[in-house]
């Protein structure tokens, strides 16, 4: 009898893989603006307060990745799961700044960042 992998465990490694991909590459921002690289130093104390464009870029992307969370569930399920991912970093990047915390630029362009959705070998919006 032949065995063959359950969906679920396939999922979990395209999802581990991608966690790794995530974690190793250096953000590229997909908005308009680009940061340019800095020091350690430099980063941490270049952090961002909330400005209310700030805000609404960060709320149109998380409806973004939100709306996207559902739309390949049939042709890259992966796919789904990394938008819902961005929504929660982009969520977790609005609280903080919501709660009046000083929130380092690297994160916001991370959570801004859906440049390996293109890695999932669907096309994407």
């Amino acid at each position: 009898m032949k065995k063959t992998m359950p969906i679920k465990v396939l999922l979990a490694a395209i999802t581990l893989v991608c966690a790794v991909a995530c974690a190793a590459t250096t953000p590229l921002s997909t908005m308009p603006e680009s940061t340019p690289a800095r020091t350690a130093s430099e980063a941490s104390t270049n952090s961002m307060a909330a400005s209310p464009a700030l805000m609404q870029r960060l709320q149109k992307a998380r409806a973004y990745d939100l709306s996207n969370s559902t739309a390949f569930t049939r042709s890259a399920p992966g796919l789904d799961h990394y938008y819902s991912r961005k929504a929660d970093e982009v969520t977790d990047v609005m609280s903080r700044l919501r709660a009046g915390q000083d929130v380092p630029r690297d994160d916001i362009d991370h959570a801004l960042d859906n440049s390996l959705a293109s890695t999932f070998g669907v096309p994407v919006p």
